[in-house]
């Protein structure tokens, strides 16, 4: 398969975007309910707040972590086989990626998504040839959270 690589945004808009993400970053934050994830959080610089698990990121941080990224990185079946270089300038169709409903095939009417459908999705994927990633397609609302806190 070629596809062919498209540029919808100009390198001012992707620095706009850039800088927006820095000031959201350091003067919102982020929320991490890890409190490991905090506090390595704030032994790099970040400021913490434990009691609204709440980190704003310094732009130093963030343009640290972001040089500390590789050009190319390798992703693996799940056999540790097949490996797809990601950023060698080849593009991989991805499959997915987290819907909360889903349309029934046998009712065609709009229900939450389910494990089942996640299942389901996996196997549709994975036996398609030009799907090169299979993410996860919907984000199944009759599990309940890591957290304990219920069902999104």
């Amino acid at each position: 398969m070629n596809l062919q690589t498209m540029s919808v945004l100009s390198d001012a808009d992707i620095d706009k975007i850039h800088a927006a993400s820095l000031e959201i970053l350091g003067k919102t934050g982020i929320r991490v309910e890890h409190p490991e994830a905090l506090e390595m959080l704030r032994a790099n610089g970040a400021d913490v707040d434990a009691a609204s698990e709440t980190a704003k990121l310094p732009p130093e941080l963030v343009e640290k972590c972001l040089a500390s990224v590789p050009a190319t990185f390798d992703l693996y079946d799940r056999n540790g086989e097949n490996p797809l270089t990601i950023g060698s300038g080849v593009p991989h169709l991805a499959a997915g990626h987290n819907a909360v409903f889903v349309i029934d095939a046998d009712t065609t009417e709009r229900r939450t998504a389910t494990v089942r459908d996640v299942e389901d999705f996996a196997a549709i994927a994975d036996a398609l040839s030009d799907i090169d990633i299979v993410g996860v397609p919907v984000t199944p609302q009759d599990v309940s959270s890591v957290y304990g806190l219920g069902s999104v």
